[in-house]
């Protein structure tokens, strides 16, 4: 009986070396979590909208008509009721000072009841929920200065 144990956990630790040494075991990937944000390419129609809806709203202050959108610098997508749009943003401000931010858009389903063929944009952060802006948020306040 004491045999047998010695002899199955020697076994055992061979496995366990021998596996440890194979060179061509890879990590495997992460996986995508069902119903979470997957990266989403940066020029596509709907991430271009999205941004240039972040772009409308901060010009809608006048002290940030002058801001212009230089690129979207990274891009996430996740398929609720709608659409949600995590984008990291690179903006110019009228003194050509490029400033990044981050935020996130919602594009709600079409309302086809009411012939709306396309879905509507919301902000739906601009990045801090409450209070004053942080400096990383697509808030006209943070392209003034």
């Amino acid at each position: 009986m004491r045999k047998d144990i010695v002899i199955i956990v020697l076994v055992g630790v061979c496995l366990a070396f021998s596996d440890a040494q194979r060179p061509d075991k890879k990590k495997k990937p992460a996986k995508q979590l069902p119903g979470g944000f997957q990266n989403a390419d940066a020029n596509s129609p709907p991430v271009k909208a999205a941004a240039d809806f972040v772009l409308n709203e901060i010009k809608k202050t006048a002290a940030c008509s002058g801001v212009t959108l230089v690129e979207v610098t990274k891009a996430r997508h996740k398929i609720v009721a709608g659409s949600v749009y995590d984008l990291k943003l690179k903006f110019k401000t009228a003194s050509n000072k490029v400033k990044k931010c981050k935020v996130m858009v919602m594009r709600d389903l079409p309302d086809t009841a009411s012939g709306q063929t396309v879905g509507q944009h919301k902000l739906m952060t601009t990045g801090k929920p409450k209070g004053k802006p942080s400096k990383k948020d697509c808030a006209c306040a943070n392209f003034t200065n």
